[in-house]
């Protein structure tokens, strides 16, 4: 039997078992919430599933990528079955990764709402984390749907995810003079094996929202002469980032 199991003391601390359920449910009412509009960016732009992906929106499931092929063969057979390598990533293509920092959009709107903080959701997600982690006493994951060839696994958070975690408060000028202050992570301790990873998802996320055609004519690089198919112009580059809604380190 654990302490929560029975009410007792243990170094002047009482533990008593409580059954009922902490969580409740957040209210949502527009009337307390302030919603910020996007302003400069369309809602044309925000990616949509392409090359029938869009089935899976429609009808939840699983779908081997065989049975999406099915809808297009000649032009989709290899395209879900052979993913291209790192090296093949036209970089030129896709927006690099920065801290909300360095946003002016971002920093405008702050200072527009008047604001005292601005951050992404994956800056104040490692702090969120570790919190969560220090009231949980480092508690492991829930893992019951797991395959049998896990059962000897360790079944807890990552080293990735429980390792120290830093940010910086940088504070921001403002023209009204006024208390702005951004949230950046502290780049200096991302591996490089994980910027591959955050860049292939940008990749494959591409890949799932373009059609194929054209992703494998601009966003490829050939193995042999290392240059897309065709060429992009310095004013669709711009575009094409512009149109990048996840860019935050």
């Amino acid at each position: 039997p654990s302490l929560m199991d029975n009410p007792g003391k243990l170094k002047g601390h009482s533990f008593v078992r409580n059954n009922d359920f902490i969580s409740k449910m957040l209210d949502l009412d527009p009337g307390r919430h302030r919603v910020i509009e996007n302003d400069w960016q369309e809602e044309s732009t925000i990616a949509k599933l392409s090359n029938h992906l869009d089935i899976l929106s429609r009808s939840p499931g699983i779908y081997p990528t065989e049975a999406i092929t099915q809808f297009n063969p000649r032009k989709l057979k290899p395209f879900f079955s052979k993913l291209p390598q790192y090296s093949q990533i036209n970089e030129q293509c896709i927006a690099p990764y920065f801290p909300p920092g360095s946003d002016v959009n971002l920093k405008r709107l702050a200072a527009k709402h008047q604001a005292k903080y601005m951050m992404s959701t994956s800056t104040i997600t490692s702090l969120l984390s570790h919190l969560y982690y220090m009231i949980a006493n480092f508690k492991s994951p829930h893992f019951s749907g797991l395959s049998k060839a896990y059962d000897n696994e360790p079944l807890k958070f990552m080293i990735s995810q429980r390792k120290p975690n830093t940010v910086f408060l940088r504070q921001q000028r403002t023209e009204d003079k006024r208390q702005l202050y951004a949230i950046d992570s502290d780049a200096a301790f991302g591996e490089p094996s994980n910027t591959v990873l955050l860049k292939m998802g940008k990749y494959m996320e591409k890949m799932f929202t373009t059609d194929a055609e054209f992703f494998n004519d601009y966003f490829v690089l050939d193995l042999k002469t290392n240059k897309p198919r065709v060429e992009l112009t310095e004013e669709m580059i711009n575009d094409l980032r512009d149109e990048d809604y996840f860019r935050y380190m």
